[in-house]
């Protein structure tokens, strides 16, 4: 990369910034794609100035970048002289880690999870323990499927920093998809041992269908003990009709001989 004088590399971070204010008033109107695309030209304008910076402005000894707001940044850069190499640096690294913030925000609302993943890993290469890294990252693998590692992500979030509202909304609605996915195991489970015992219906059902067929079983029992007792065919048929069975005679009652 060729040698960049302090002018242009000052240049290059005021319109970095700037092109990451307007993401952040995508971000707030809902225009999600529109921030992307700014958000990604601000990693892609200020990723690697670090070296730039260095040979213009020496080392920087500046303590680990933390999350600041776009205020505080201003805030810093107006307290200290404009060519202090820890007052750019840090608000170079302080720009790079907010725009990896949103970006993984971005992905998230997208439910692009592994995008959001890498975005807040990103993110905490400039500072570790930041909460909305680590908040976002517990997000993503929640929703790649890796439940257990995101939750503990967001539990031990909320040990350390205390209750959080956003927090608190996450876990309570993996709660309640954990039990939607329990529901609809349980539902499965159910349909397949009720296929495999023949029947398509619940098991709830069983005791009304077992109960009907044994009252059809029953049935040519009672016609036999009918035609044993050698009432008329008159009766039988009356006896027959209130019993629900066939009205006609049959062979077995008319030949009682061969029914025995």
């Amino acid at each position: 990369m060729p040698q960049w004088t302090r002018e242009q590399v000052d240049a290059q971070i005021d319109k970095a910034f700037k092109t990451r204010l307007e993401g952040n008033e995508a971000f707030k109107t809902g225009d999600m794609t529109l921030a992307l695309k700014k958000y990604h030209e601000v990693l892609f304008s200020l990723k690697g100035l670090d070296g730039q910076l260095s040979s213009i402005y020496g080392p920087s000894q500046a303590a680990p970048i933390t999350e600041v707001t776009d205020e505080e940044a201003e805030a810093i850069a107006s307290t200290k002289p404009a060519d202090d190499p820890d007052s750019k640096q840090a608000a170079v690294k302080s720009a790079l880690l907010n725009t990896y913030l949103n970006s993984a925000a971005v992905y998230i609302k997208q439910e692009r999870w592994q995008r959001a993943l890498d975005a807040a890993t990103a993110a905490k290469k400039y500072d570790e323990d930041n909460a909305k890294a680590l908040f976002r990252e517990g997000q993503a693998r929640i929703g790649l499927g890796e439940i257990n590692t995101g939750k503990r992500i967001l539990e031990d979030l909320q040990v350390k920093n205390g209750p959080d509202a956003a927090i608190t909304a996450a876990l309570q609605k993996l709660e309640a998809d954990e039990k939607k996915r329990e529901q609809a195991k349980n539902a499965q489970f159910r349909g397949m041992f009720n296929r495999k015992n023949g029947s398509d219906q619940p098991a709830k059902d069983k005791p009304a269908e077992e109960t009907a067929a044994a009252a059809k079983a029953s049935a040519p029992a009672a016609a036999g003990e009918t035609a044993a007792s050698e009432v008329k065919e008159d009766d039988t048929k009356a006896d027959s009709s209130k019993e629900g069975v066939e009205t006609e005679p049959s062979k077995e009652a008319a030949e009682p001989s061969k029914a025995a």
